[in-house]
């Protein structure tokens, strides 16, 4: 089935919600679209949905009307897809494509919903057995945009653990503006009712109705700030600046090398690795360069000076974030840094953040020496 969408002038803002929900995600990602009817689209705003039931029944495609009906999702589907993997690219793009043809807008958020794992992507397809690694992610929005010719204003990701360094600068020319979490989230994820309905709805139409335009920026902060009330199942939220992550690049390698041509005690930096902020299996960039660039016992100034290099780029990319008081030391942006022995994957390898900094030799040469007792 499919329903030809109204041809339409353009409005101010599109939010395409890509919500591969095919997995054990699927009740809650289905009540994302219910909060997301409390909102609903209106002149000036449209918000459609790719959502996967799996099964026979396939994905669809859904323009998002304002009702108020609870556990029933009342929008029409404008397209049925029949079985659908969420988790290749390929269907990513046409998502973007379609929603970017039928609903034309001044700024589109891309909102990528589901299970996440930082650099190695989102996405999960229970029916395909297939999983999108963040190359693929980026493979398929940069599609998009080549055929489309129009760029992403903001990417959220509805999805654990996608506020991070190697997702960011992957991710660098594919939008302006990066929303995610360094930590894990709870099931039902971001409040659409919230973000998208009550007081941010008329905040946003405020500024909808105005001859202002709607600045993906403010949309990214704003999303940081509301989920601030929901720590339990955002515990941490981050708004990134993409068009600073090539500096962030820049200063972590500079960083890195600094590592490399150092004296300083690998058994020093390991220590502080292990007292940096810690999130599910990726740790916080800025707290560990802070450590090293604050400590005491380490002479070499090149080493302290490059790291401090780091936390003023991550704090120039980073423009909005907050944390709950279990993560005091969070800063916005987490990175691969293990407390052992990195000995990095042929995925790492491939991702642009290791093929244009040092940062996995760095890792690499930290965790070189070792001494039993093991650390913990």
């Amino acid at each position: 089935m499919q329903i030809s969408p109204a041809l339409q002038q353009p409005k101010k803002l599109c939010v395409l919600v890509y919500s591969a929900s095919d997995n054990n995600l699927k009740s809650f990602m289905h009540s994302d679209v219910d909060e997301m009817e409390l909102a609903g689209s209106d002149d000036q705003m449209d918000v459609v949905v790719q959502f996967d039931h799996g099964g026979s029944k396939g994905a669809e495609r859904l323009h998002i009307e304002r009702d108020t009906e609870v556990g029933k999702l009342n929008s029409p589907v404008i397209e049925s897809l029949g079985s659908t993997d969420m988790a290749d690219p390929k269907n990513l793009s046409d998502f973007i494509q379609w929603g970017m043809k039928n609903y034309p807008a001044e700024n589109y958020f891309l909102v990528i919903s589901d299970h996440g794992d930082a650099w190695k992507g989102a996405a999960q397809d229970y029916s395909g057995g297939s999983w999108m690694s963040l190359k693929e992610i980026h493979e398929g929005i940069s599609d998009a945009q080549a055929k489309t010719g129009k760029k992403l204003g903001l990417i959220g990701f509805d999805a654990c653990l996608m506020a991070n360094t190697e997702v960011a600068y992957q991710l660098r020319n594919d939008a302006d503006y990066l929303v995610g979490s360094q930590e894990t989230e709870g099931g039902a994820g971001w409040p659409y009712n919230r973000l998208l309905g009550e007081e941010n709805l008329v905040a946003l139409q405020q500024t909808l109705a105005t001859a202002i335009p709607v600045e993906p920026r403010d949309l990214g902060a704003r999303l940081v700030a509301t989920a601030q009330g929901k720590q339990n199942d955002l515990p941490t939220m981050a708004a990134i600046d993409l068009s600073k992550m090539d500096g962030v690049k820049d200063a972590v390698n500079t960083f890195a090398e600094a590592i490399l041509d150092s004296d300083t005690s690998r058994g020093t930096l390991r220590g502080m690795a292990r007292k940096t902020e810690v999130f599910t299996g990726y740790k916080d960039l800025y707290h560990f360069a802070q450590q090293v660039g604050e400590n005491q016992s380490i002479s070499d100034d090149k080493l302290k000076e490059a790291a401090r290099g780091v936390t003023e780029a991550i704090s120039g990319a980073v423009y909005a974030e907050q944390h709950s008081r279990s993560y005091p030391n969070a800063h916005g942006l987490t990175v691969q840094l293990p407390n052992w022995q990195f000995s990095p994957s042929d995925e790492y390898k491939g991702l642009d953040f290791a093929k244009d900094t040092k940062w996995d030799e760095a890792l690499t040469s930290m965790g070189k020496y070792w001494f039993w007792p093991w650390p913990i």
